[in-house]
Protein backbone atom coordinates (compact mmCIF):
# COMPACT_ATOMS: atom_id res chain seq x y z
CA UNK A 1 0.00 0.00 0.00
CA UNK A 2 2.59 2.12 0.63
CA UNK A 3 5.08 3.42 4.09
CA UNK A 4 3.87 7.06 3.61
CA UNK A 5 -0.01 6.08 3.63
CA UNK A 6 0.78 3.81 6.75
CA UNK A 7 2.39 6.83 8.34
CA UNK A 8 -0.50 9.67 7.58
CA UNK A 9 -3.18 6.54 9.26
CA UNK A 10 -0.86 6.44 12.08
CA UNK A 11 -0.19 10.59 12.56
CA UNK A 12 -4.08 10.66 12.74
CA UNK A 13 -4.72 8.51 14.87
CA UNK A 14 -2.74 10.23 17.44
CA UNK A 15 -3.32 13.80 16.54
CA UNK A 16 -6.79 14.17 18.55
CA UNK A 17 -7.71 17.69 18.72
CA UNK A 18 -7.33 17.63 14.57
CA UNK A 19 -9.25 14.35 13.65
CA UNK A 20 -12.33 15.95 16.12
CA UNK A 21 -12.05 19.07 14.00
CA UNK A 22 -12.39 16.93 11.23
CA UNK A 23 -15.08 14.97 11.78
CA UNK A 24 -17.17 17.24 14.67
CA UNK A 25 -20.71 16.32 14.52
CA UNK A 26 -22.83 19.06 14.29
CA UNK A 27 -25.94 19.21 17.01
CA UNK A 28 -27.40 16.42 18.57
CA UNK A 29 -30.12 15.61 16.83
CA UNK A 30 -30.80 12.93 19.54
CA UNK A 31 -31.74 15.64 21.61
CA UNK A 32 -34.13 17.82 19.35
CA UNK A 33 -37.19 16.73 21.46
CA UNK A 34 -40.39 19.35 22.26
CA UNK A 35 -38.90 21.21 25.38
CA UNK A 36 -42.86 21.60 26.25
CA UNK A 37 -44.97 18.17 25.88
CA UNK A 38 -48.49 18.80 26.10
CA UNK A 39 -49.90 16.31 29.15
CA UNK A 40 -53.29 14.91 28.44
CA UNK A 41 -55.83 16.68 26.51
CA UNK A 42 -54.48 18.90 24.01
CA UNK A 43 -56.03 22.45 24.42
CA UNK A 44 -58.11 23.56 21.26
CA UNK A 45 -56.11 25.00 18.83
CA UNK A 46 -52.91 23.77 20.01
CA UNK A 47 -53.28 20.30 18.35
CA UNK A 48 -52.13 21.66 14.74
CA UNK A 49 -49.42 23.93 16.06
CA UNK A 50 -47.85 20.34 18.00
CA UNK A 51 -48.12 18.57 14.87
CA UNK A 52 -46.26 21.14 12.55
CA UNK A 53 -43.74 21.16 15.27
CA UNK A 54 -43.35 17.21 15.46
CA UNK A 55 -42.96 17.84 11.18
CA UNK A 56 -40.06 20.53 11.59
CA UNK A 57 -38.68 18.05 13.99
CA UNK A 58 -38.57 15.28 11.07
CA UNK A 59 -37.37 17.25 8.17
CA UNK A 60 -34.21 18.88 10.33
CA UNK A 61 -33.61 14.90 10.73
CA UNK A 62 -34.18 14.29 7.69
CA UNK A 63 -31.89 16.73 6.28
CA UNK A 64 -34.58 19.30 5.18
CA UNK A 65 -33.83 21.89 7.48
CA UNK A 66 -34.97 25.04 5.42
CA UNK A 67 -38.43 23.27 5.10
CA UNK A 68 -38.33 23.27 8.83
CA UNK A 69 -37.69 26.87 8.77
CA UNK A 70 -40.70 27.12 6.65
CA UNK A 71 -42.85 25.11 9.09
CA UNK A 72 -41.26 26.83 12.32
CA UNK A 73 -42.55 30.51 10.81
CA UNK A 74 -46.05 29.17 10.62
CA UNK A 75 -46.19 28.16 13.63
CA UNK A 76 -44.88 31.43 15.12
CA UNK A 77 -47.12 33.17 12.90
CA UNK A 78 -50.03 31.25 14.47
CA UNK A 79 -49.25 30.70 17.52
CA UNK A 80 -50.84 34.19 18.77
CA UNK A 81 -50.20 32.85 22.69
CA UNK A 82 -46.84 32.40 22.26
CA UNK A 83 -47.23 29.29 23.95
CA UNK A 84 -44.70 27.27 21.79
CA UNK A 85 -42.43 30.72 21.13
CA UNK A 86 -39.36 28.68 22.97
CA UNK A 87 -39.96 25.31 21.43
CA UNK A 88 -39.47 27.64 17.90
CA UNK A 89 -37.17 29.29 18.70
CA UNK A 90 -34.82 25.92 19.80
CA UNK A 91 -35.65 23.95 16.90
CA UNK A 92 -35.01 27.37 14.33
CA UNK A 93 -31.77 27.22 16.50
CA UNK A 94 -30.54 23.29 15.40
CA UNK A 95 -32.11 24.10 11.89
CA UNK A 96 -30.08 27.04 11.24
CA UNK A 97 -27.10 25.49 13.05
CA UNK A 98 -27.32 22.52 10.03
CA UNK A 99 -27.24 25.02 7.77
CA UNK A 100 -23.59 26.45 8.97
CA UNK A 101 -25.63 29.82 9.94
CA UNK A 102 -24.11 29.52 13.33
CA UNK A 103 -24.65 33.29 14.38
CA UNK A 104 -28.04 32.88 13.65
CA UNK A 105 -28.60 29.90 15.35
CA UNK A 106 -26.88 31.10 18.61
CA UNK A 107 -29.21 34.16 18.12
CA UNK A 108 -32.33 32.23 17.98
CA UNK A 109 -31.22 30.24 21.47
CA UNK A 110 -30.50 33.72 23.65
CA UNK A 111 -34.02 34.71 22.82
CA UNK A 112 -35.25 31.29 23.73
CA UNK A 113 -33.11 31.77 26.99
CA UNK A 114 -34.30 34.88 28.18
CA UNK A 115 -38.15 32.84 28.30
CA UNK A 116 -36.67 30.26 30.02
CA UNK A 117 -33.33 30.86 31.26
CA UNK A 118 -30.65 28.46 32.48
CA UNK A 119 -33.01 25.57 30.59
CA UNK A 120 -29.98 23.06 30.16
CA UNK A 121 -30.80 22.07 26.73
CA UNK A 122 -31.13 25.14 25.44
CA UNK A 123 -27.44 25.70 26.55
CA UNK A 124 -26.34 22.91 25.62
CA UNK A 125 -27.43 23.46 21.98
CA UNK A 126 -25.95 26.76 21.90
CA UNK A 127 -22.75 25.54 23.05
CA UNK A 128 -22.78 23.20 20.19
CA UNK A 129 -23.53 25.78 17.55
CA UNK A 130 -20.29 28.18 19.35
CA UNK A 131 -18.23 24.68 18.99
CA UNK A 132 -19.18 24.73 15.75
CA UNK A 133 -18.54 28.27 15.26
CA UNK A 134 -15.23 27.89 16.39
CA UNK A 135 -15.77 30.22 19.09
CA UNK A 136 -14.26 27.45 21.82
CA UNK A 137 -14.51 29.98 25.07
CA UNK A 138 -18.38 30.39 24.78
CA UNK A 139 -18.75 26.91 24.16
CA UNK A 140 -16.71 26.04 27.21
CA UNK A 141 -19.17 28.82 29.04
CA UNK A 142 -22.68 27.61 27.94
CA UNK A 143 -21.52 23.48 29.06
CA UNK A 144 -20.75 24.96 32.51
CA UNK A 145 -23.90 27.44 32.75
CA UNK A 146 -25.51 23.93 31.89
CA UNK A 147 -23.52 21.55 34.23
CA UNK A 148 -24.78 24.02 37.12
CA UNK A 149 -27.97 23.58 36.84
CA UNK A 150 -28.09 20.10 36.37
CA UNK A 151 -24.23 18.86 38.04
CA UNK A 152 -24.91 15.17 36.55
CA UNK A 153 -25.81 16.20 32.69
CA UNK A 154 -23.81 13.54 30.53
CA UNK A 155 -24.05 16.05 27.72
CA UNK A 156 -22.81 18.87 29.38
CA UNK A 157 -19.91 16.71 30.99
CA UNK A 158 -18.97 15.60 27.48
CA UNK A 159 -18.99 18.97 25.88
CA UNK A 160 -16.28 19.99 28.27
CA UNK A 161 -14.41 16.88 28.53
CA UNK A 162 -14.62 17.62 24.21
CA UNK A 163 -12.67 21.08 24.97
CA UNK A 164 -9.96 19.08 27.43
CA UNK A 165 -9.59 16.98 24.82
CA UNK A 166 -8.55 19.52 21.70
CA UNK A 167 -6.55 21.42 24.73
CA UNK A 168 -4.19 18.49 25.25
CA UNK A 169 -6.04 17.71 28.67
CA UNK A 170 -6.11 14.11 28.38
CA UNK A 171 -6.55 13.31 32.41
CA UNK A 172 -8.97 16.25 32.66
CA UNK A 173 -10.86 15.07 30.06
CA UNK A 174 -10.89 10.98 31.06
CA UNK A 175 -12.72 12.14 34.01
CA UNK A 176 -15.23 14.03 32.75
CA UNK A 177 -16.09 11.16 30.30
CA UNK A 178 -16.16 8.69 32.85
CA UNK A 179 -18.31 11.13 35.13
CA UNK A 180 -20.81 11.01 31.54
CA UNK A 181 -20.63 7.67 31.12
CA UNK A 182 -21.60 6.65 34.86
CA UNK A 183 -24.85 9.62 34.33
CA UNK A 184 -25.27 7.71 31.30
CA UNK A 185 -23.82 4.51 30.08
CA UNK A 186 -25.33 4.85 26.00
CA UNK A 187 -23.83 8.20 25.73
CA UNK A 188 -22.25 7.09 22.36
CA UNK A 189 -20.10 10.40 22.11
CA UNK A 190 -18.60 9.75 25.43
CA UNK A 191 -17.55 6.37 24.55
CA UNK A 192 -15.75 7.72 21.30
CA UNK A 193 -14.00 10.28 22.60
CA UNK A 194 -12.89 7.32 25.53
CA UNK A 195 -11.90 5.50 22.43
CA UNK A 196 -9.72 8.76 21.01
CA UNK A 197 -7.93 8.55 24.61
CA UNK A 198 -6.51 5.09 23.82
CA UNK A 199 -5.98 5.93 20.13
CA UNK A 200 -3.53 8.61 22.05
CA UNK A 201 -1.65 6.04 24.07
CA UNK A 202 -1.79 3.38 21.06
CA UNK A 203 -3.98 1.08 22.73
CA UNK A 204 -5.71 0.19 20.09
CA UNK A 205 -7.69 -3.16 20.90
CA UNK A 206 -9.24 -1.02 23.38
CA UNK A 207 -9.87 2.30 21.23
CA UNK A 208 -11.62 -0.22 19.09
CA UNK A 209 -13.83 -1.55 21.27
CA UNK A 210 -14.99 1.97 22.85
CA UNK A 211 -15.68 2.68 19.07
CA UNK A 212 -17.44 -0.24 18.42
CA UNK A 213 -19.79 -0.29 21.67
CA UNK A 214 -20.39 3.46 20.20
CA UNK A 215 -21.47 2.60 17.09
CA UNK A 216 -23.60 0.14 18.45
CA UNK A 217 -25.52 2.95 20.14
CA UNK A 218 -25.25 5.35 17.43
CA UNK A 219 -24.29 4.15 13.80
CA UNK A 220 -23.62 7.72 12.66
CA UNK A 221 -21.06 8.74 14.81
CA UNK A 222 -19.02 10.60 12.51
CA UNK A 223 -16.32 10.83 15.31
CA UNK A 224 -16.60 6.84 15.88
CA UNK A 225 -16.75 5.92 12.13
CA UNK A 226 -13.92 7.92 10.83
CA UNK A 227 -11.14 6.91 14.24
CA UNK A 228 -12.01 3.00 13.72
CA UNK A 229 -11.42 3.42 10.19
CA UNK A 230 -8.40 4.58 11.14
CA UNK A 231 -7.25 1.49 13.44
CA UNK A 232 -9.01 -1.15 11.14
CA UNK A 233 -6.43 0.14 8.48
CA UNK A 234 -3.75 0.32 10.86
CA UNK A 235 -4.91 -3.45 11.55
CA UNK A 236 -4.89 -4.66 7.80
CA UNK A 237 -9.28 -4.83 8.05
CA UNK A 238 -9.78 -3.04 4.69
CA UNK A 239 -13.17 -4.11 3.97
CA UNK A 240 -14.63 -2.64 7.63
CA UNK A 241 -12.83 0.49 6.95
CA UNK A 242 -14.05 1.16 3.71
CA UNK A 243 -17.49 0.53 4.96
CA UNK A 244 -16.76 3.40 7.92
CA UNK A 245 -15.39 5.73 5.64
CA UNK A 246 -18.22 5.44 3.38
CA UNK A 247 -20.27 6.40 6.19
CA UNK A 248 -18.44 9.46 6.95
CA UNK A 249 -19.15 10.79 3.19
CA UNK A 250 -22.21 9.70 3.36
CA UNK A 251 -22.62 12.95 5.96
CA UNK A 252 -19.40 15.10 4.73
CA UNK A 253 -18.75 14.23 1.04
CA UNK A 254 -16.17 17.04 1.20
CA UNK A 255 -13.95 15.39 3.54
CA UNK A 256 -10.78 14.95 1.67
CA UNK A 257 -9.22 13.10 4.37
CA UNK A 258 -11.54 10.61 4.81
CA UNK A 259 -11.45 9.95 0.93
CA UNK A 260 -7.90 9.79 1.05
CA UNK A 261 -7.98 6.88 3.87
CA UNK A 262 -10.91 5.23 1.18
CA UNK A 263 -8.63 5.35 -1.55
CA UNK A 264 -6.22 3.77 0.55
CA UNK A 265 -8.49 0.75 1.57
CA UNK A 266 -10.01 0.72 -2.22
CA UNK A 267 -6.06 -0.44 -3.29
CA UNK A 268 -5.40 -2.43 -0.57
CA UNK A 269 -8.01 -4.48 -1.14
CA UNK A 270 -7.17 -4.73 -4.91
CA UNK A 271 -9.86 -2.37 -6.47
CA UNK A 272 -7.56 0.19 -8.07
CA UNK A 273 -10.18 1.63 -10.79
CA UNK A 274 -11.73 3.19 -7.64
CA UNK A 275 -9.39 4.05 -6.05
CA UNK A 276 -8.13 5.94 -8.33
CA UNK A 277 -11.12 7.67 -8.96
CA UNK A 278 -11.27 8.54 -5.03
CA UNK A 279 -7.89 10.20 -4.89
CA UNK A 280 -8.45 12.22 -7.74
CA UNK A 281 -11.13 13.59 -5.96
CA UNK A 282 -8.89 14.29 -2.87
CA UNK A 283 -6.80 16.64 -5.50
CA UNK A 284 -9.52 18.51 -6.61
CA UNK A 285 -10.97 18.90 -2.67
CA UNK A 286 -7.15 20.79 -2.27
CA UNK A 287 -6.23 18.80 0.91
CA UNK A 288 -2.70 18.07 1.47
CA UNK A 289 -1.76 15.21 3.04
CA UNK A 290 1.83 13.05 3.23
CA UNK A 291 1.32 9.98 0.94
CA UNK A 292 -1.07 11.21 -1.32
CA UNK A 293 1.62 12.01 -4.22
CA UNK A 294 3.02 8.69 -3.65
CA UNK A 295 -0.46 6.95 -4.14
CA UNK A 296 -1.39 8.80 -7.49
CA UNK A 297 1.57 7.46 -9.03
CA UNK A 298 0.82 4.27 -8.21
CA UNK A 299 -2.33 4.14 -9.20
CA UNK A 300 -1.89 5.65 -12.33
CA UNK A 301 1.45 3.80 -13.22
CA UNK A 302 -1.35 0.46 -12.69
CA UNK A 303 -3.76 2.22 -15.21
CA UNK A 304 -0.84 2.87 -17.98
CA UNK A 305 -0.30 -0.59 -17.55
CA UNK A 306 -3.86 -1.82 -19.25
Amino acid sequence: MGTKFIAAVSTSLVAIAGALAATGDGPSLADLELLRVPRGEVPPGEADLVNKLQLARALILGGKAREALDALDDVMARDLAGTFTVEVLYYKGFALDTLGEYDAAIANYEEALKLRPEDPSILLAMGQAYLDAGRDDAAAEAFARALAGAPDDSRALTGLAYLELKGGDAEGARARLERALAADPENALAMSYLGLLEMEARKYDLARAHLENALVLAPDNLTANFNLAGIYLMQGEYAGAEKHLRRVLERKPDDGEARFYLAGALEAQGKYDEALAEADKVVQSGVVIEGLVEMLDRLESRDGEK
